[in-house]
């Protein structure tokens, strides 16, 4: 999948890459940036306010800014003064998703970030034709990291009563072979399992 987050000068992104990189942080603090100015989201916010709504500002940062613009965020969104301060809130906002994006970005660049089918708590179903001949459904208990980085996934199918019926341990590998998402699925392999010369299934498969 393409990035959507570029390290990139803003003169080398064009319109697209500057659209999702146009608001980032730096050390905590939401930044927006465009072809014209790079310029801190506070700053940027009381010189739009300043300029749009004759709103007096010093230089320096306003420890009471926030609380002063959460006023602002109560105007309807057709007054100027609301406007602006939505624009701000959607800054920060963005900035935060924008540093968020990133990491993971990154972590899928390297390799490192690790994408599940399904997690602890989701259920499967197992086609089980040597005890119970039914579609049983395993809810899965544990996942792990095996051996050559493959996933490892333990999952247990209880009866009426809540309590354990039997214990299942396997790896991604098996996904719609003897483990399955769907239920119809599993239903449909015990049957081919279960009679096999209607269905054409053969064990030696």
């Amino acid at each position: 999948m393409q990035r959507l987050i570029t390290n990139k000068a803003i003169d080398k992104m064009d319109a697209t890459e500057l659209a999702h990189n146009s608001c980032y942080t730096i050390k905590g603090h939401a930044r927006y940036r465009d072809h014209e100015r790079d310029i801190d989201a506070v700053c940027l916010a009381m010189e739009l306010y300043t300029y749009y709504c004759d709103e007096d500002f010093d230089n320096n940062y306003d420890e009471d800014f926030d609380c002063w613009l959460d006023y602002y965020t109560q105007y309807p969104l057709d007054s100027l003064e609301g406007l602006l301060a939505s624009f701000y809130t959607q800054v920060c906002a963005t900035a935060d998703l924008h540093e968020k994006l990133k990491t993971y970005e990154d972590l899928e660049e390297q390799r490192k970030l690790l994408k599940l089918p399904f997690t602890v708590g989701n259920t499967l179903y197992y086609p089980d034709n040597e005890y119970y001949f039914d579609v049983l459904p395993v809810m899965i208990t544990e996942i792990s990291i095996g051996e050559l980085n493959t996933l490892q996934f333990i999952g247990c199918s209880f009866d009426g009563n809540g309590d354990p019926k039997i214990e299942l341990e396997f790896n991604e590998d098996v996904f719609d072979k003897t483990v399955f998402i769907n239920r119809e699925d599993a239903e449909n392999r015990l049957k081919e399992i279960m009679n096999p010369t209607e269905s054409g299934y053969c064990k030696d498969k």
